[in-house]
């Protein structure tokens, strides 16, 4: 391959890059607040009482709080590792990428 050939592979590399970094940006930032309301609202209609006695509703209950904290904790998490650059608390603190793994895992 020419030099030139190369450098216009690394600069397209570099714009899929950039274009990705912008899309994980944008979607976080609609879908954090999205998904918060939408499982407040969840946890409202399920903490009412003519359905806390449904066993059924209290799985989805649990399955709405547990949501909650991934759109509250890891969504925010994976949009400061993936859409800013040289800002991954993870890759500083080894302390921090445990936590944030056994987060991402636990809450799963």
């Amino acid at each position: 391959m020419s030099s030139s050939n190369i450098s216009s592979l690394q600069l397209e590399a570099n714009n899929l890059n950039y274009v990705a970094m912008m899309f994980i940006r944008c979607y976080c930032y609609i879908v954090i607040p999205l998904g918060l309301v939408g499982h407040l609202m969840s946890i409202y209609v399920f903490t009412r009482p003519t359905l806390r006695t449904n066993p059924c509703s209290r799985y989805f209950l649990a399955a709405t709080i547990i949501g909650l904290l991934h759109t509250c904790y890891m969504l925010p998490m994976r949009m400061i590792q993936s859409g800013f650059i040289d800002t991954d608390p993870g890759a500083y603190s080894v302390i921090f990428c445990k936590i944030t793994w056994l987060a991402l895992n636990s809450i799963r």
